[in-house]
């Protein structure tokens, strides 16, 4: 899986960072993501995530900058992730 595939238009404000460094970012967000479903703090962590957002606290990231369709391609793109990853991590 390759983030570039989804073709989300907020990674143009990442263009400056090289291949390895974005995949060091997509990683630290994904185990954000595992570790809350893990301790079931997932949801919360999407709220505070959307509250940085709202209050235009994002590093890097102007509240402006960011549509409708960054969020739904972003979480689709989660979301194919932990369905092409989970197989590793659990039997259940």
């Amino acid at each position: 899986m390759n983030i570039h595939s989804f073709n989300i238009p907020l990674l143009q404000l990442l263009s400056h960072l090289t291949e390895e460094q974005l995949l060091a970012t997509t990683r630290e967000s994904l185990l954000k993501l595992l570790t809350g479903f893990e301790k079931e703090t997932a949801i919360n962590q999407v709220k505070i995530s959307l509250e940085n957002w709202n209050n235009n606290n994002v590093p890097g990231i102007p509240r402006e900058a960011v549509s409708l369709k960054d969020i739904t391609l972003i979480y689709a793109a989660q979301k194919q992730s932990v369905q092409t990853f989970i197989q590793y991590y659990t039997t259940e």
